[in-house]
């Protein structure tokens, strides 16, 4: 499926013919500290008329360190950047790596080694899974993922989707359940930082009952906080009001780069109470500020719209594509 700027591009082009043309200048898991140091270099080299920001849901789910370094500088809680220095250090690698060799061992005794056709099922299953997933049909894709657990009773890609499903239906208590079912196989679960992020954004979604989300601080204490981490479960959920600061000052920050070169912004927010306390700062800036926001609920109601990585699917990009078409189809008319 074609990404929301591309989908926009053919909107426009069809609309208006050779008058717009959009660039994308997304980059996967950046964050708005990221945002704000590009920015300079995206507007002088495309001398934009319109910028549209959808930024923020990294700060909170994936920061990088040189960003939490900063902040910790800040706030004199420098913690987490020797944590870093330590499990980088050999003997700890090395130790590490015999604790995962021990776990394999254990794991294959509990599961015997699946036959290689048995798993080339479960593939082919997990695939139309994702497939039918992407193309909205989530009961199809559920039924997939349980016949892939048929066939290989120990895929963790199994355990981590079907989670993520069961939670963008909020049937919390399936969700947490797999969750659970996965740390407990695989601490060190190739999947472990999707599983961080999910039940990161899972604790922030206030629909969550209290009895589910009292179980996750507990789970996200067990994902191995080593080097390949920026941020463990519990530190970072006492960091957002850091976090959060640092986030609206480089909104400002932006503000400021697009006026002086000339360029609109228009802002989007993200759907979900787990995204409320970005939403708010967002929308509060654009008030303050005169800016145009996007605050509606982008996706619709229904978890048909992502994938299991989190991502909107085609369907949640033609929303996105749909709602800036409309906005600026309305500045032409006036």
């Amino acid at each position: 499926y074609l990404s929301y700027p591309a989908q926009l591009q053919d909107m426009l082009e069809k609309e208006f013919s050779h008058r717009y043309r959009v660039y994308n200048v997304g980059i996967p898991g950046c964050t708005s500290a990221q945002m704000r140091r590009n920015l300079p270099r995206f507007l002088e080299r495309y001398k934009p008329d319109v910028v549209v920001l959808l930024i923020g849901k990294n700060d909170l789910v994936n920061p990088l360190p040189v960003d939490l370094l900063v902040l910790s500088e800040e706030k004199k809680e420098i913690g987490e950047y020797w944590k870093r220095q330590f499990f980088n250090l050999r003997v700890v690698k090395l130790f590490r790596l015999g604790i995962r060799g021990f776990i394999r061992w254990k794991n294959q005794l509990r599961y015997p080694e699946v036959a290689t056709d048995q798993k080339a099922l479960a593939k082919t299953y997990l695939d139309k899974s994702f497939e039918t997933n992407n193309a909205g049909d989530q009961e199809t894709s559920e039924k997939f993922l349980y016949q892939a657990l048929r066939f290989d009773p120990s895929s963790e890609e199994a355990f981590l989707k079907l989670g993520f499903l069961y939670q963008s239906q909020r049937k919390f208590a399936d969700a947490v359940s797999w969750y659970e079912r996965l740390i407990k196989f695989n601490p060190y679960s190739q999947y472990r930082e999707f599983l961080y992020r999910f039940l990161f954004l899972m604790y922030q979604d206030g629909n969550v009952p209290d009895e589910i989300r009292s179980r996750i601080p507990g789970i996200l204490e067990r994902i191995p906080s080593d080097h390949i981490f920026q941020n463990p479960g519990r530190p970072v959920m006492l960091k957002n009001e850091i976090i959060l600061d640092a986030f609206r000052k480089n909104l400002m920050d932006a503000i400021e780069k697009a006026n002086i070169s000339g360029a609109e912004i228009i802002f989007h927010t993200y759907l979900g109470d787990g995204y409320k306390a970005l939403n708010l700062i967002i929308e509060d800036i654009a008030g303050k500020k005169s800016i145009r926001c996007l605050s509606d609920q982008l996706y619709g109601e229904s978890g048909d719209c992502f994938i299991p990585d989190g991502h909107p699917n085609g369907k949640g990009y033609r929303f996105i594509a749909e709602r800036i078409f409309k906005v600026l189809a309305q500045t032409e008319s006036k």
